[in-house]
């Protein structure tokens, strides 16, 4: 069955602010990107602790997905995946983590 994904209340804000900004160029573009982020959150299920943890965190995992990284966190307990954040690359994530919850 793997394990289920949880998104953030955080992370649906990223999205709905990726969206906003890219649908402000081609719609279809924005479909794409939302559908490979997606479609790469969904191996989390089979493969949560496939990708690295974020340089310097303890806590937080990176996937990357084209030109967005998902930072999440995985809870073995009650296999839980949770979606923190979905950031462009070329944001400074060092400084944006520091505001996520520990």
């Amino acid at each position: 069955m793997g394990y289920r994904i949880k998104y953030i209340d955080k992370s649906l804000v990223d999205m709905a602010a990726i969206k906003e900004f890219m649908s402000q160029y081609y719609e279809s573009t924005w479909a794409e990107v939302a559908g490979n982020i997606e479609r790469h959150i969904g191996f989390l299920r089979d493969i949560p602790h496939g990708f690295p943890l974020y340089p310097g965190s303890d806590t937080y995992r990176k996937l990357v997905s084209g030109d967005y990284a998902v930072l999440y966190k995985v809870f073995e307990q009650n296999q839980v995946v949770e979606i923190h954040a979905i950031w462009h690359g070329k944001m400074n994530v060092h400084e944006h983590i520091k505001m996520l919850p520990r």
